[in-house]
């Protein structure tokens, strides 16, 4: 299976056009968004719109739950900006998505960093040791050796694609 995914759109409609170029030109089989959707300043209204068309949220952010009012005491202005350039029902919406997804048959864990928590980053958490060794496993103890996780925390507008070459 070849696996597209999108992650911290926040609301950088301009960028998501150029990405959402891309992966129709790559046609994978199943593209996934980790959330982060709207929170920014390009077009957040713009940037929801084409993320409900082509790539709608799979996961939530971190700053899709300051949208949906979980965490009112960060950056008031900005989440009250941010809210009235949206639908009405947006902010429910994404407080309403789940922190984790599983695709590809239950093969491959979504989360926007670390399963339980968004805020949470995976690989750096709290490990004096090299980012890709023993903290990201003690995070995913339970996964399945050898199954693929998408997580993100790299910056604004990202598309990520696996799949073999070739395929």
């Amino acid at each position: 299976m070849r696996l597209a995914v999108l992650s911290d759109v926040h609301g950088n409609a301009f960028a998501l056009e150029a990405v959402l170029a891309d992966l129709h030109a790559a046609a994978p089989d199943l593209t996934v968004n980790l959330g982060d959707t709207v929170w920014g300043g390009a077009n957040p209204a713009l940037a929801w719109a084409l993320q409900q068309e082509f790539v709608p949220p799979t996961v939530r952010g971190n700053t899709d739950e300051l949208v949906a009012g979980r965490w009112p005491e960060r950056d008031p202005e900005q989440a009250a900006w941010v809210r009235a350039q949206l639908p009405a029902d947006v902010p429910e919406r994404l407080g309403a998505l789940p922190t984790t997804a599983q695709v590809g048959d239950g093969e491959v864990l979504l989360a926007h960093g670390h399963p339980q928590d968004p805020w949470r980053a995976l690989l750096f958490e709290g490990a004096p040791e090299a980012p890709a060794c023993g903290p990201a496993r003690r995070c995913w103890r339970n996964w399945p050796a050898g199954r693929p996780c998408a997580w993100c925390w790299w910056a604004t507008p990202t598309a990520r694609r696996w799949w073999p070459k070739g395929a």
